[in-house]
């Protein structure tokens, strides 16, 4: 059903179209990558603008893939009204905001959700199920072990089943409500991509700014006389909605859909240079495992962008150029500059915290690790629940997603025990079933997006983060809906007889 748009209404036509076009998608992260910078003198403003845009699509849109852009983007427009208050988020992690406007922006938002969910109802949300989607039941089964888990583990409490509630209910009404825009919507394929691809590029022009206002503070870099040594401050690289780590993640999951983009459409060589700049972006913010499958994620997709496609010519000389500069660079450098080997590979290591002293950090994660296994095998069928975490009672913070293993294979076996680890089973299978049959470069390539979810989630918590499941759900839909539009391979004579 489509929305009807009044006759002789050339403006409402107008807006429709552009809201259909690239611009579209192009003008919200503009609006959002400024916003976000600053406090509610500017956010406000913009939030209340990028509603009446939301509800306008709700009535007059006639393809659902227009409120993929404020989905994708909305997050990232607000801006921080306390700077002062990041040093001690955990203690009040509001405290950034102006609490009059921050109640605003909440009801900015509800009302923005109710139009939406009321357009989605009436365009048969609920019948979409209906159809067995690919990853239904994979989901479903996620959901039962997360209730299963809240509900029967050996330490259940309120705040443990409140939890498992809110897990089923983040990755299940992102799934159906994504599914059903992607199959509901003409061409999704480049829009969506166009969308996420922006959205990690507002992500890096913000992070950009923040490293740029920190170097002229003098924050950046931080001197430490006794050793001698000089140490990248990544704990300061914050926004409103995040720290270093889910910055450079959000960052990375632009990056198999700018490759796509580059692959199949014009402009290929922005969306080329994009993908190395979402790259680029996570190594400043010295995160060590957005950068680790950042970098393998655009070596895959660049590599199977270069064998079959619209732009596969271009891509391979891209590549090639790219390889060959990146060569001379380095070797350049290292002869007339300074070692590459000796100063730089150092400087570099030590910045993403690679090094052996860096690495003894690591002993924090494994520590969870092992905690989490400790906890399977005390309560091997329901797992432990969510209360648990394996943080001791001095490094717990109130919240949840905080107090989690910070190893999603982990996660599934301590807080959900057998139960949680064959649901994760099923869903994983799901997402291999749509990689192998009737194999494609494309679909590959987009479910990328959710492959890299689960990739940093395995020294994160990002598989159960609301912002990276809207990346997630939205890869599985794209790979679902391809799936359907990609015809079986034609049977021979002999086969028909």
């Amino acid at each position: 059903m489509q929305a009807s748009i009044p006759a002789k209404q050339p403006i409402v036509r107008a807006i429709v179209r552009f809201q259909q076009s690239v611009w579209y998608p192009v003008v919200y992260a503009l609006l959002c990558a400024i916003s976000g910078l600053f406090g509610k003198q500017v956010y406000l403003p913009v939030a209340l603008v990028a509603s009446v845009l939301i509800i306008f699509s709700t009535l007059f849109a006639d393809d659902l893939k227009v409120l993929l852009s404020p989905f994708f983007m909305s997050m990232f427009l607000i801006g921080i009204d306390f700077p002062e208050q990041m040093a001690a988020p955990r203690e009040n992690p509001l405290g950034v905001f102006d609490p009059q406007a921050f109640r605003l922006i909440v009801v900015i938002g509800v009302i923005d959700l109710i139009f939406v969910c009321l357009r989605l109802c009436r365009e048969g949300l609920f019948r979409e199920l209906s159809r067995k989607p690919h990853f239904l039941y994979g989901i479903l089964a996620l959901n039962a072990a997360y209730l299963l888990a809240g509900l029967l583990s050996p330490k259940w409490t309120p705040t443990s089943l409140l939890s498992g509630v809110l897990f089923a209910l983040g990755l299940t009404v992102c799934y159906a409500v994504f599914s059903h825009i992607i199959h509901h919507s003409r061409s999704p394929y480049a829009y969506a991509c166009l969308c996420m691809a922006l959205s990690a590029l507002v992500v890096l022009a913000q992070t950009a700014t923040v490293i740029y206002r920190l170097h002229a503070a003098g924050e950046l870099v931080l001197f430490d006389p006794t050793e001698q040594q000089a140490a990248f401050n990544h704990y300061k690289i914050q926004l409103a909605w995040g720290y270093s780590t889910n910055i450079a993640g959000m960052m990375i999951l632009g990056i198999p859909a700018a490759v796509y983009l580059a692959k199949n459409c014009r402009f290929s060589l922005l969306s080329y240079l994009l993908a190395l700049a979402l790259l680029l972006g996570a190594v400043a913010t010295g995160t060590r495992t957005a950068t680790l499958v950042g970098s393998a994620i655009l070596l895959v997709c660049l590599a199977l962008a270069c064998i079959k496609g619209r732009n596969a010519k271009w891509m391979r000389y891209y590549t090639l150029i790219t390889l060959l500069l990146a060569t001379v660079a380095i070797l350049y450098v290292d002869r007339y500059v300074v070692s590459f080997r000796e100063q730089i590979l150092p400087a570099v290591l030590n910045h993403l915290r690679l090094t052996d002293g860096a690495l003894s950090g690591l002993s924090s994660r494994l520590s969870l690790w092992k905690n989490g296994i400790a906890d399977f095998l005390e309560s091997p069928v329901f797992g432990v629940g969510f209360a648990d975490g394996g943080y001791t009672e001095e490094l717990a913070y109130s919240n949840v997603v905080n107090d989690m293993y910070h190893n999603v294979v982990v996660q599934f076996l301590g807080a959900m025990g057998v139960v949680g680890a064959l649901a994760f089973l099923w869903h994983l299978k799901d997402l291999v079933t749509a990689l192998i049959r009737r194999p494609s470069i494309d679909r590959t390539v987009l479910l990328a997006i959710a492959i890299s979810v689960l990739a940093a989630s395995m020294a994160d918590n990002f598989f159960f983060y609301f912002n990276f499941q809207i990346f997630y759900a939205t890869s599985l839909a794209l790979a679902e809906r391809h799936l359907r539009d990609t015809p079986p391979r034609s049977t021979t004579s002999e086969e028909k007889s």
